[in-house]
Protein backbone atom coordinates (compact mmCIF):
# COMPACT_ATOMS: atom_id res chain seq x y z
CA UNK A 1 0.00 0.00 0.00
CA UNK A 2 1.20 3.53 -0.62
CA UNK A 3 0.49 6.84 0.31
CA UNK A 4 1.04 9.78 -1.82
CA UNK A 5 1.63 13.10 -0.72
CA UNK A 6 3.35 12.80 2.86
CA UNK A 7 4.63 16.30 2.81
CA UNK A 8 1.55 18.56 2.30
CA UNK A 9 2.80 21.91 1.77
CA UNK A 10 0.13 24.47 1.28
CA UNK A 11 2.42 27.69 0.70
CA UNK A 12 1.08 31.50 1.27
CA UNK A 13 -2.34 31.80 2.37
CA UNK A 14 -4.42 34.77 3.53
CA UNK A 15 -5.54 35.05 7.08
CA UNK A 16 -9.25 33.53 7.37
CA UNK A 17 -8.78 32.20 3.78
CA UNK A 18 -9.18 27.95 3.30
CA UNK A 19 -6.84 26.25 1.10
CA UNK A 20 -7.63 22.78 0.39
CA UNK A 21 -5.15 19.87 -0.77
CA UNK A 22 -5.52 16.07 -1.14
CA UNK A 23 -4.06 13.20 0.14
CA UNK A 24 -4.34 9.97 -1.77
CA UNK A 25 -3.73 6.65 -0.56
CA UNK A 26 -3.51 3.59 -2.53
CA UNK A 27 -3.83 -0.17 -2.01
CA UNK A 28 -1.01 -1.16 -4.20
CA UNK A 29 -1.42 -5.03 -2.78
CA UNK A 30 -3.24 -7.64 -3.56
CA UNK A 31 -5.56 -8.53 -1.01
CA UNK A 32 -7.78 -5.21 0.73
CA UNK A 33 -7.00 -2.98 3.14
CA UNK A 34 -8.80 -1.10 6.08
CA UNK A 35 -8.37 2.39 6.91
CA UNK A 36 -8.92 4.30 9.72
CA UNK A 37 -10.07 7.89 9.93
CA UNK A 38 -7.31 10.49 9.88
CA UNK A 39 -6.18 11.87 13.34
CA UNK A 40 -4.24 14.89 14.00
CA UNK A 41 -0.84 14.60 15.91
CA UNK A 42 -1.14 16.19 19.86
CA UNK A 43 0.99 19.31 18.63
CA UNK A 44 -1.27 19.90 15.50
CA UNK A 45 -2.76 23.26 15.03
CA UNK A 46 -5.44 24.29 14.72
CA UNK A 47 -5.45 26.31 11.31
CA UNK A 48 -5.74 22.79 9.61
CA UNK A 49 -8.41 20.27 9.51
CA UNK A 50 -10.20 17.33 7.39
CA UNK A 51 -13.04 18.19 4.82
CA UNK A 52 -14.19 15.05 3.42
CA UNK A 53 -12.98 11.40 2.86
CA UNK A 54 -13.74 9.40 -0.52
CA UNK A 55 -14.45 6.86 0.71
CA UNK A 56 -16.24 7.43 3.91
CA UNK A 57 -13.64 6.64 6.92
CA UNK A 58 -12.95 4.84 8.57
CA UNK A 59 -13.53 2.18 5.38
CA UNK A 60 -11.61 -0.46 3.44
CA UNK A 61 -10.39 -0.21 0.19
CA UNK A 62 -9.80 -3.15 -2.48
CA UNK A 63 -6.29 -3.93 -4.42
CA UNK A 64 -5.94 -1.21 -7.38
CA UNK A 65 -8.82 1.43 -5.42
CA UNK A 66 -7.56 4.69 -3.84
CA UNK A 67 -8.91 6.75 -1.01
CA UNK A 68 -8.94 10.15 -0.76
CA UNK A 69 -8.60 12.79 1.93
CA UNK A 70 -9.21 16.48 1.92
CA UNK A 71 -6.88 18.47 4.38
CA UNK A 72 -7.69 22.08 4.89
CA UNK A 73 -5.28 25.01 5.60
CA UNK A 74 -7.02 28.06 7.13
CA UNK A 75 -4.68 30.12 8.89
CA UNK A 76 -6.06 32.71 11.83
CA UNK A 77 -2.66 34.45 12.76
CA UNK A 78 0.03 35.24 10.85
CA UNK A 79 2.80 32.75 11.14
CA UNK A 80 5.16 29.78 9.90
CA UNK A 81 3.11 26.70 10.28
CA UNK A 82 6.01 24.24 10.43
CA UNK A 83 5.90 20.57 9.18
CA UNK A 84 8.08 19.34 12.42
CA UNK A 85 4.90 20.10 14.87
CA UNK A 86 2.23 19.68 12.18
CA UNK A 87 0.89 16.27 10.98
CA UNK A 88 -1.97 13.79 10.59
CA UNK A 89 -2.21 9.72 10.57
CA UNK A 90 -4.04 7.18 9.24
CA UNK A 91 -4.06 3.14 10.39
CA UNK A 92 -4.06 0.78 8.22
CA UNK A 93 -3.97 -3.13 8.61
CA UNK A 94 -1.15 -3.14 5.52
CA UNK A 95 1.58 -4.64 7.90
CA UNK A 96 4.50 -2.29 7.29
CA UNK A 97 6.15 -0.53 10.12
CA UNK A 98 4.80 2.08 11.37
CA UNK A 99 5.45 5.85 10.43
CA UNK A 100 3.97 7.02 13.57
CA UNK A 101 6.44 6.56 16.20
CA UNK A 102 5.23 8.22 19.78
CA UNK A 103 1.46 8.76 19.08
CA UNK A 104 -1.27 6.65 20.90
CA UNK A 105 -2.53 3.63 19.13
CA UNK A 106 0.00 3.78 15.96
CA UNK A 107 0.28 0.28 15.21
CA UNK A 108 2.03 -1.10 12.52
CA UNK A 109 0.85 0.41 8.81
CA UNK A 110 0.17 3.64 10.35
CA UNK A 111 0.97 6.45 8.29
CA UNK A 112 1.78 10.10 8.84
CA UNK A 113 1.65 12.83 6.78
CA UNK A 114 3.59 16.20 7.92
CA UNK A 115 1.63 19.45 6.64
CA UNK A 116 2.70 22.77 6.33
CA UNK A 117 1.98 26.42 5.42
CA UNK A 118 2.02 30.60 5.95
CA UNK A 119 -0.72 32.20 6.99
CA UNK A 120 -0.98 36.17 5.88
CA UNK A 121 -2.32 39.66 6.08
CA UNK A 122 -4.54 40.02 3.26
CA UNK A 123 -5.74 44.02 2.74
CA UNK A 124 -6.36 46.70 0.25
CA UNK A 125 -6.75 50.02 0.71
CA UNK A 126 -7.97 52.65 -1.71
CA UNK A 127 -6.78 56.60 -1.71
CA UNK A 128 -8.40 58.96 -1.63
CA UNK A 129 -11.45 57.37 0.32
CA UNK A 130 -13.62 59.59 -0.17
CA UNK A 131 -13.67 62.02 -3.84
CA UNK A 132 -15.68 65.26 -4.08
CA UNK A 133 -17.04 66.25 -7.79
CA UNK A 134 -17.27 69.68 -6.58
CA UNK A 135 -20.46 71.69 -7.97
CA UNK A 136 -21.30 70.15 -11.36
CA UNK A 137 -24.49 71.66 -14.30
CA UNK A 138 -26.76 69.69 -14.50
CA UNK A 139 -26.63 67.02 -17.67
CA UNK A 140 -22.84 67.78 -17.89
CA UNK A 141 -20.10 65.78 -17.56
CA UNK A 142 -17.24 66.22 -14.53
CA UNK A 143 -14.08 65.98 -14.29
CA UNK A 144 -13.00 62.95 -14.41
CA UNK A 145 -11.52 61.04 -10.64
CA UNK A 146 -9.01 58.53 -10.16
CA UNK A 147 -9.66 55.95 -7.14
CA UNK A 148 -6.19 54.11 -6.46
CA UNK A 149 -6.69 50.31 -5.27
CA UNK A 150 -3.42 49.30 -3.51
CA UNK A 151 -2.43 45.65 -1.97
CA UNK A 152 -1.14 46.74 1.38
CA UNK A 153 -1.14 43.34 2.73
CA UNK A 154 1.28 40.03 2.95
CA UNK A 155 -0.28 37.87 -0.17
CA UNK A 156 -1.81 38.47 -3.80
CA UNK A 157 -5.51 39.53 -3.39
CA UNK A 158 -7.70 39.24 -6.16
CA UNK A 159 -9.97 42.05 -7.03
CA UNK A 160 -12.81 40.24 -8.70
CA UNK A 161 -14.86 43.43 -9.75
CA UNK A 162 -16.05 46.54 -9.07
CA UNK A 163 -20.02 48.66 -8.83
CA UNK A 164 -21.27 51.43 -7.64
CA UNK A 165 -24.21 51.44 -5.11
CA UNK A 166 -26.22 52.63 -5.46
CA UNK A 167 -26.48 51.32 -9.15
CA UNK A 168 -28.97 53.83 -10.67
CA UNK A 169 -26.92 56.76 -9.48
CA UNK A 170 -25.34 60.32 -11.27
CA UNK A 171 -22.13 58.59 -10.71
CA UNK A 172 -20.42 55.79 -13.42
CA UNK A 173 -16.87 53.93 -13.15
CA UNK A 174 -15.18 55.36 -16.58
CA UNK A 175 -12.63 52.75 -16.62
CA UNK A 176 -10.74 49.74 -14.54
CA UNK A 177 -8.44 47.10 -15.59
CA UNK A 178 -10.24 43.70 -16.60
CA UNK A 179 -11.22 41.38 -13.95
CA UNK A 180 -10.15 39.59 -12.28
CA UNK A 181 -7.30 41.35 -11.01
CA UNK A 182 -5.06 39.67 -8.74
CA UNK A 183 -2.52 42.52 -6.62
CA UNK A 184 0.68 41.33 -5.60
CA UNK A 185 1.83 43.16 -2.64
CA UNK A 186 2.51 46.59 -2.82
CA UNK A 187 1.08 46.55 -6.18
CA UNK A 188 -1.93 48.77 -7.03
CA UNK A 189 -4.75 49.73 -9.84
CA UNK A 190 -6.61 53.08 -11.11
CA UNK A 191 -10.28 53.17 -11.13
CA UNK A 192 -11.50 56.22 -13.31
CA UNK A 193 -14.67 57.84 -11.91
CA UNK A 194 -17.44 60.20 -13.21
CA UNK A 195 -20.27 62.52 -11.99
CA UNK A 196 -23.31 63.53 -14.30
CA UNK A 197 -26.07 64.96 -12.55
CA UNK A 198 -29.47 64.05 -13.20
CA UNK A 199 -31.20 66.92 -11.02
CA UNK A 200 -30.29 69.30 -8.08
CA UNK A 201 -29.01 68.68 -4.89
CA UNK A 202 -26.53 66.11 -3.17
CA UNK A 203 -25.68 62.81 -3.99
CA UNK A 204 -23.69 60.74 -2.82
CA UNK A 205 -22.47 56.68 -3.71
CA UNK A 206 -20.45 53.96 -2.54
CA UNK A 207 -17.59 52.10 -5.09
CA UNK A 208 -17.86 48.47 -4.51
CA UNK A 209 -14.31 46.48 -4.98
CA UNK A 210 -15.08 42.79 -4.70
CA UNK A 211 -12.04 40.77 -3.49
CA UNK A 212 -10.78 37.57 -2.06
CA UNK A 213 -9.44 38.90 1.41
CA UNK A 214 -11.42 37.53 4.02
CA UNK A 215 -10.14 39.76 6.91
CA UNK A 216 -13.65 41.66 7.97
CA UNK A 217 -12.46 42.39 11.37
CA UNK A 218 -9.06 44.60 10.19
CA UNK A 219 -11.94 46.29 7.95
CA UNK A 220 -14.14 47.20 10.95
CA UNK A 221 -11.16 48.35 12.62
CA UNK A 222 -10.33 50.84 9.33
CA UNK A 223 -14.14 51.69 9.09
CA UNK A 224 -13.78 53.19 13.12
CA UNK A 225 -11.08 55.51 12.07
CA UNK A 226 -12.83 57.34 8.58
CA UNK A 227 -16.17 57.70 10.39
CA UNK A 228 -17.38 60.07 7.09
CA UNK A 229 -16.94 57.03 4.84
CA UNK A 230 -19.12 54.22 4.74
CA UNK A 231 -17.71 50.73 4.40
CA UNK A 232 -19.86 47.18 3.57
CA UNK A 233 -18.40 44.12 3.91
CA UNK A 234 -19.50 40.92 1.60
CA UNK A 235 -19.01 37.78 4.27
CA UNK A 236 -21.41 35.44 6.20
CA UNK A 237 -19.00 36.34 9.51
CA UNK A 238 -18.97 40.07 9.31
CA UNK A 239 -19.74 42.36 12.22
CA UNK A 240 -21.29 45.47 11.11
CA UNK A 241 -20.40 48.58 12.94
CA UNK A 242 -21.79 52.31 12.94
CA UNK A 243 -20.69 53.33 9.33
CA UNK A 244 -20.01 49.85 8.31
CA UNK A 245 -22.84 47.32 6.86
CA UNK A 246 -22.57 43.18 5.87
CA UNK A 247 -24.42 41.44 3.16
CA UNK A 248 -23.28 38.16 2.19
CA UNK A 249 -22.83 36.50 -0.81
CA UNK A 250 -21.89 32.80 -2.91
CA UNK A 251 -18.18 33.37 -2.57
CA UNK A 252 -17.72 34.97 0.59
CA UNK A 253 -15.46 37.75 -0.65
CA UNK A 254 -14.95 41.23 1.06
CA UNK A 255 -16.43 44.27 -0.73
CA UNK A 256 -14.14 47.62 0.16
CA UNK A 257 -16.15 50.55 -0.27
CA UNK A 258 -14.39 53.90 -0.89
CA UNK A 259 -17.00 56.89 -0.45
CA UNK A 260 -18.13 59.09 -3.65
CA UNK A 261 -19.84 62.71 -2.68
CA UNK A 262 -20.86 65.28 -4.95
CA UNK A 263 -21.92 68.99 -4.04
Amino acid sequence: RSASGRMMNFGVVGLGERKTLLMTLENVGSKYCDLGAPRKGMLTESAFSFGTHSPPLPGRIDPGQTAVVEVVFQPRTESDFLSMVNNFSISTTDGTPSECSGLSGAGPGCKQVSMRGTGVTLAIDAVPRAVDFGVVTVGCNSADKTVTIYNIGGAAVTISGFELDPAASSFSIVSHAVTPITLQPGRSTPVVLRYRPRGPGLESANLVIAHSSAYADAMKAVAAAFADTWFVVTSTNAHEGPNMSAYSNDNAEQGFLAGVTAA
